[in-house]
C-alpha cells in the first residue's frame, strides 16, 4: 500500500509531465505521444529533478532544453492521422498548439 505522500508525489509528477509534453506541443508544433513521453522519462526527468533540487538555475536551464529536443526527436506521434479516425484523438482531444490556431 503506498503512502499518501508517495500518492502525491505520483500525481504531481505524472501532472508535470503531461504539462512538458503540452510545452513542447506548442513550442514546436509537433503532436506528441503521452505514453512515449512517459516510458521515456528514465532518460530526461531525473536530471532535471536533480537540477531543481540542486537550485542550479544555469543547470535546470540546459536540462529543459536538452529535455525538449530529446522528446522532440524521440516522443512525437507516430501516426497522428490515423489516430483521429480511430485512436484516441477521435473524441475530439487535440494537441494543445490546436487551440492557438
Amino acid at each position: 500500500m503506498y503512502t499518501i505522500s508517495e500518492q502525491l508525489f505520483s500525481l504531481i509528477s505524472t501532472t508535470l509531465k503531461r504539462f512538458v509534453t503540452g510545452c513542447i506541443e506548442l513550442i514546436f508544433k509537433i503532436e506528441m505521444s503521452t505514453m512515449l513521453v512517459s516510458k521515456t522519462t528514465v532518460n530526461w526527468w531525473y536530471a532535471l529533478l536533480e537540477a531543481v533540487v540542486q537550485q542550479r538555475r544555469k543547470g535546470l536551464v540546459n536540462q529543459i532544453t536538452e529535455a525538449c529536443e530529446f522528446l522532440k526527436e524521440n516522443a512525437q506521434r507516430a501516426h497522428p492521422k490515423r489516430d483521429r479516425q480511430s485512436g484516441i484523438l477521435q473524441y475530439a482531444l487535440e494537441p494543445a498548439f490546436y487551440a492557438q490556431m
